[in-house]
């Protein structure tokens, strides 16, 4: 997987927008509302901004503006 991203960076062309501007997406569906707000107050301390959105439910941590 690293080697086929690492190709991806390197060739300038990516499967998704996250590996260009930074970000990932965790799914939420299976969390409880503690486990939401204990990910979130975690991932705030790294991330630029981290927001829970609904379809399909997951968090997206933003690392760059």
């Amino acid at each position: 997987m690293k080697d086929k991203l690492d190709e991806q960076v390197k060739n300038n062309k990516f499967i998704s927008k996250h590996l260009k501007k930074g970000a990932v997406d965790i799914r939420s569906r299976d969390m409880s509302k503690e486990d939401k707000e204990n990910f979130r107050k975690a991932a705030k301390g790294i991330a630029f901004s981290v927001i829970l959105e609904s379809v399909p439910p997951h968090f997206h941590v933003q690392f760059k503006k």
